[in-house]
C-alpha cells in the first residue's frame, strides 16, 4: 500500500492523461472513472485545451463518472452520514467543473474487502442513481447457488423502514473480480504485473487471443440472465491506455 499522493504521482496522473488523449483520438472509445479525489488532484494541472477536451468527452458520453464519491467508501465501519458526505463532496465537485452532463447515474462499489452494507442501495436510490454495480462477496456455497439461479442481477431492497420507491434499486453483481478478464484471458497490455511479458495482440496471436475471450465469456454467460457486462481493466492497467484500447479494438 502507498499514500494517496504516491499512487497519484506514480500511476494515476498518467492514467488520466493517457486515457483522455486516447479517447480524444477515437470517438468510438469509452471509459468509466469512479473516484473523484484523483480527478480533482489532476484537473488543476491541465491546460485549458485539455480541460476543454475533457468536457467534450463528458458531454458526448465517452468519459463517464460512476460512483463519483470522493472514494469508494468502506461499507463495514463507516456511518451513513460519512457515506453521504463523501459522495456529496465528489458529486458536487464534478458538477462544479464539468456541468450537469457529469451527473453520476450508477453506483460503483467494486473494491470491497469485507462485504456490503444493506443501507447502500437505499442511499444510492435516494441519491437519484439509476442502478448500482458491485462484485460478488460471499461464501462458495452462496456463489454456487447464485450461479445456478442466475441471481447476479436483482432489485435490492435495502431498508424495510422506507417506502419501496425510496429504497429499491437495480443491482448488477460481477460474478468474479473486476480484473479477472485480464488475468484469466491474458489480454492485459504487455508487461503488466498480471501477466508479465505478455505481448500485445498482433497478427500472429489474434486467433488464439480471440478464442480465449470467447472461452472466458462462455464460462460466465450461463450465470447471467441478460447481456454480459464485461469490464476491461484492473489496477493501473490503463497507464498504457493506447495499448489497452488497442487490444480491445
Amino acid at each position: 500500500l502507498e499514500s494517496v499522493q504516491s499512487y497519484y504521482d506514480t500511476s494515476v496522473t498518467h492514467i488520466l492523461t493517457n486515457v483522455v488523449a486516447t479517447l480524444a483520438a477515437d470517438p468510438a472509445l469509452r471509459f468509466n472513472w469512479a473516484e473523484t479525489v484523483w480527478f480533482k488532484m489532476w484537473w488543476p494541472h491541465q491546460t485549458p485545451e485539455v480541460q476543454s477536451t475533457v468536457k467534450r468527452l463528458v458531454d458526448n458520453g465517452q468519459l463517464e463518472f460512476v460512483g463519483g464519491g470522493w472514494v469508494q467508501n468502506d461499507e463495514t465501519t463507516t456511518t451513513y452520514f460519512d457515506v453521504v458526505n463523501q459522495v456529496t463532496t465528489g458529486h458536487e465537485y464534478l458538477r462544479s467543473v464539468l456541468g450537469e452532463k457529469a451527473r453520476v447515474r450508477w453506483g460503483w462499489q467494486l473494491d470491497m474487502f469485507a462485504g456490503y452494507s444493506g443501507v447502500t442501495p437505499s442511499l444510492w436510490k435516494m441519491a437519484g442513481l439509476d442502478g448500482m454495480v458491485i462484485r460478488f462477496e460471499g461464501p462458495d456455497e452462496m456463489r454456487a447457488e447464485w450461479n445456478k439461479t442466475q441471481s447476479y442481477e436483482f432489485y435490492w431492497e435495502g431498508s424495510a423502514s422506507l417506502p419501496l420507491e425510496d429504497q429499491r434499486i437495480f443491482c448488477h453483481s460481477l460474478c468474479y473480480n473486476y480484473g479477472d478478464f485480464q488475468s484469466g484471458a491474458e489480454l492485459d497490455f504487455e508487461g503488466t504485473r498480471f501477466e508479465p511479458g505478455t505481448p500485445g495482440i498482433n497478427s500472429s496471436n489474434i486467433v488464439e487471443r480471440s478464442g480465449k475471450v470467447v472461452d472466458y465469456l462462455r464460462k460466465v454467460e450461463p450465470v447471467y440472465q441478460g447481456p454480459i457486462m464485461q469490464l476491461w481493466g484492473a489496477d493501473f492497467a490503463f497507464e498504457g491506455a493506447s495499448s489497452m484500447f488497442g487490444n480491445i479494438t
